[in-house]
C-alpha cells in the first residue's frame, strides 16, 4: 500500500504593530530673529523647511526603529495641545540652495504670493514620514514633525506644545539579513543613541547567525604596495579584539564580478557584510587606488558629479540610500612608512 506524503506551505501572516510616542515643545524654545525686514523662526536646533519662496518653518526630524522584518505603513497624530504665540510675524522666505563652489549668490527668492496670501495654517500638516530603510539589518524610519504652524495672511503663529504620534508598521514584509554577534551589538548600541524609541531596540533586533572562523569584522581595502605600511594598524586593531584582514584591489577584482572596479568592490563588501560579519571597512588609498563612484547632484540648475563613498556602504539597489550595511571610511594614504605604536 502506497502512502502519500502531504506537504503544507504556511505563508507568514502580515501582522500589524504600533509605536506610540509623545513629543513636547515649549513657547520659550521658539525664537524669532529679525533679518532683512522678516522674522526668522527657529526651535531648538531643528532643521527647517526649505521650499524657495515659502516661509521657513522649524522641522523636527525623529527616527524610529521598528522590527527587523517590518515596514512602516502610517504615522498619525492621535492627540495634541496647542497655543497661539503672541504678536504677528512676517516669516522669512526660504532661499534657493547653491553649491559651495558657486562664485555668486543666487537672486533673492521673494515670498510666493500664493503661499503668503493663505488664510490657513502653513505648512498645514503636522507630520509626514519617509521610507523604511535598513542600517545593519535594523529597520529605521524617519518622521518629520511640524510643531509650528503659520497663517501668512494674519501673521499669527501657533505652537503645538504636545503631539502624540502613532506609528503603524506591517511585520513579515521584509527579510532581514542575519547578523553576527559583533554586528548585532555594535549596530544596536549605535541605534540607541539616535532613535526616538531606544527602549524598543532590543525587541526590534535582526536575527542572529553563528559566528564563523572566516568572519572578518574589520576589512582594509588597499593596494598591494600599501599592505606592509598598514600592517601596524591591523596589528593594533587585532590587539583591540577586532578580527582584521587585508583585501587588495587586485584580489577583489580577480575574485568578484561587476560592471567596473567600483561595483566589484561593493559586491565584495556586500558579501563580507552578509557572510563574514564585517562591520567596518577602511578604503586605504586615494581615488587612483580605490576609485570612487560619483553621484549626480543638481543644485540650482548646476549639475555636478560628486565623489560619494556612500556607494560602498549601500547593500541594495543602484542608488546611494537603499540601505546602510557596514561603516565605510576612506584614508588618503600617502605614506611609505608608519609608526609601529599607536
Amino acid at each position: 500500500m502506497r502512502r502519500a506524503l502531504l506537504c503544507f506551505v504556511v505563508p507568514l501572516l502580515a501582522v500589524a504593530g504600533t509605536i506610540n510616542q509623545t513629543f513636547t515643545f515649549s513657547p520659550e524654545e521658539v525664537e524669532f530673529t529679525r533679518v532683512d525686514g522678516y522674522d526668522l523662526a527657529s526651535l531648538r536646533d531643528y532643521v527647517s523647511t526649505s521650499a524657495p519662496g515659502e516661509p521657513i518653518i522649524p522641522q523636527a526630524v525623529f527616527t524610529f526603529v521598528v522590527p527587523a522584518n517590518a515596514t512602516v505603513t502610517n504615522v498619525e497624530v492621535v492627540s495634541s495641545e496647542k497655543t497661539e504665540l503672541p504678536g504677528t510675524h512676517n516669516l522669512y522666505p526660504a532661499q534657493t540652495s547653491r553649491p559651495l563652489s558657486a562664485s555668486s549668490e543666487p537672486a533673492f527668492a521673494k515670498p510666493n504670493p500664493t503661499v503668503y496670501g493663505l488664510n490657513a495654517p502653513y505648512p498645514g500638516r503636522l507630520d509626514d514620514f519617509g521610507y523604511t530603510g535598513t542600517k545593519t539589518s535594523y529597520r529605521p524610519c524617519g518622521v518629520n514633525v511640524y510643531p509650528l504652524q503659520y497663517v501668512p495672511a494674519t501673521g499669527k503663529v501657533t505652537l503645538y506644545t504636545s503631539l502624540s504620534l502613532r506609528m503603524t508598521y506591517k511585520e513579515n514584509s521584509f527579510a532581514a539579513t542575519p547578523l553576527s554577534r559583533v554586528q548585532h551589538d555594535v549596530a544596536g548600541q549605535e541605534l540607541r543613541g539616535f532613535v526616538a524609541n531606544p527602549d524598543d531596540v532590543a525587541k526590534c533586533t535582526p536575527p542572529l547567525r553563528q559566528t564563523l572562523t572566516t568572519d572578518a569584522e574589520y576589512v582594509v581595502i588597499t593596494d598591494d604596495s600599501y599592505v606592509s605600511t598598514l600592517q601596524p594598524l591591523a596589528d593594533w586593531l587585532s590587539r583591540k579584539g577586532f578580527v582584521t584582514v587585508f583585501r587588495t584591489v587586485s584580489w577583489i577584482t580577480g575574485n568578484y564580478s561587476g560592471y567596473d572596479t567600483q561595483e566589484k568592490i561593493r559586491n565584495f563588501i556586500v558579501d563580507y557584510y552578509t557572510n563574514h560579519g564585517t562591520m567596518w571597512v577602511l578604503l586605504a588609498g586615494a581615488n587612483s587606488v580605490i576609485p570612487a563612484r560619483r553621484g549626480r547632484s543638481v543644485v540650482s540648475g548646476e549639475t555636478g558629479n560628486i565623489p560619494a563613498d556612500l556607494y560602498y556602504s549601500t547593500c541594495s539597489g543602484h542608488g546611494m540610500t537603499m540601505g546602510i550595511m557596514s561603516t565605510v571610511k576612506r584614508a588618503m594614504i600617502r605614506l611609505t612608512s608608519m609608526p609601529t605604536s599607536m
